[in-house]
């Protein structure tokens, strides 16, 4: 099965971008310190995140949880945000990829299994790694994003 690399917005609910730089999307409010026009300026390594438990319908965070510094309290943040049933798509690069050690500010490696203990209690996840072949570094077949998404049904 092969799944997109984003959600779709939820209709009339609550879809944030986490760190989502310069990207715009229809439905989805843009999350970012840094930039001019973001919705959110929040502090992604400040806790706790500026909105009430159970608010957000969907999160995504492309490239960003590697640059966080507690990258699993960011998860529990997320998780406290969501609604019940709510989505969370992580991506992330692979510690195999020249990505992930081609960044100065990525302090996190991932590998495929980095998010199963919290994507397994939540009770539905869907794994996904993008495979690419970089032959003139590795000879061999590395990942170079491991994506995951995790819903959180609460109860």
């Amino acid at each position: 099965m092969i799944m997109k690399y984003h959600l779709d917005a939820a209709s009339g609910g609550k879809n944030i971008l986490l760190g989502g730089g310069t990207l715009t999307r229809q439905g989805w409010l843009n999350w970012d310190k840094y930039v001019k026009d973001a919705q959110i300026k929040h502090d992604l390594n400040v806790f706790p995140y500026p909105f009430k438990d159970n608010s957000v319908d969907q999160l995504e965070a492309t490239n960003i949880f590697e640059h966080l510094i507690d990258w699993k309290q960011s998860l529990i943040e997320c998780h406290r945000i969501l609604k019940p049933g709510g989505k969370l798509l992580i991506q992330v690069p692979h510690y195999g990829s020249v990505y992930m050690w081609s960044h100065f500010d990525h302090k996190h490696a991932f590998s495929t299994f980095s998010f199963d203990s919290f994507a397994q209690n939540s009770g539905n996840y869907f794994v996904e790694n993008e495979a690419c072949n970089d032959a003139m570094l590795h000879k061999t077949k590395k990942f170079s994003k491991i994506t995951r998404y995790i819903m959180f049904p609460k109860g």
